[in-house]
Parts: C-alpha cells; structure tokens; sequence
C-alpha cells in the first residue's frame, strides 16, 4: 500500500489530519463530525459507503489516514490518551500506520488501522472498537 501525506505521520499531526477529515465531511457530505463518540457512527457509514464501491485504498489513503486520525481523536478527547509512534510502543511492527493511540488504561489501539479494515474488508463497529478499547478490562494491545 503505498500511502502519500502532506505531512509526516507523527504524533503532532494527528490532530491536523483529523481536522482534514471535519472539513472533507462538512464540504463533501454537510455533515457534521464533532468528535464525540456517536460521531463514529458518521465516519463508518462513510467508510463503508467507499467498500461497497470498492475505492482503492491506494486511491484514498491520505483521506482514510485523516479518518483515523479523527477516530483516534475521538478516543482522546472522549476518554484520554496520547498519539505514539509504533515503534515506541508494544505493537512496532505489528500496526503498520506509523502512529498509534495509546490510552489511559493501558490499551494501545491502532484507529487508522482500523479504517483502512472497514474500507478493504467491510468489517464494521467503530463503536464497538471504541467500547472495546476504552473498556477497563481490554486487552493491551489492539
């Protein structure tokens, strides 16, 4: 997969590239993303609309990298947590996006790995991952 980015994908960009995709949604879809949790339900309805069409990833990266940088936002702003770099974490080499959300109950979690899932498999359940990983007991690394 080959990804291109504005800017490097680094902790301190992720709240840009999630900005990214408030402005896409509002100009493209006039709908709102406020980052909050039910928020999540907007984006996955997006994402799915580009897997049934079947939208090259290798087309759209640099948006779906946006979207989860906006879910991983979601995650912050709704039940804290930091952006880390992979390899800094318990999952270098395994999440494969550069930079992972790292939350207050110890869970690493991959939110643009997850997007590019629901667009290249149709998985679903961002609110479920949410659930999931801001739960107290969930696994360390996701």
């Amino acid at each position: 997969m080959n990804i291109r980015l504005p800017k490097a994908p680094i902790p301190e960009n992720a709240p840009g590239y999630a900005e990214t995709a408030v402005s896409a949604v509002k100009n493209l879809d006039k709908l709102t993303l406020d980052y909050s949790t039910g928020s999540l339900e907007i984006v996955e309805e997006i994402l799915q609309r580009f897997h049934e069409e079947r939208v090259s990833v290798d087309k759209i990266g640099g948006a779906l990298f946006s979207f989860g940088c906006y879910v991983g936002e979601v995650f912050i702003r709704s039940f804290g947590g930091k952006w880390k770099k992979e390899e800094e974490t318990e999952m270098k080499g395994l999440a494969g996006f550069f930079i992972v959300v790292e939350l207050p109950n110890g869970v690493i979690c991959n939110p643009v790995g997850k997007v590019f899932k629901i667009v290249m498999d149709g998985e679903k359940g961002l609110s479920y991952f949410y659930y999931i990983m801001t739960k107290e007991g969930g696994t360390k690394s996701n």
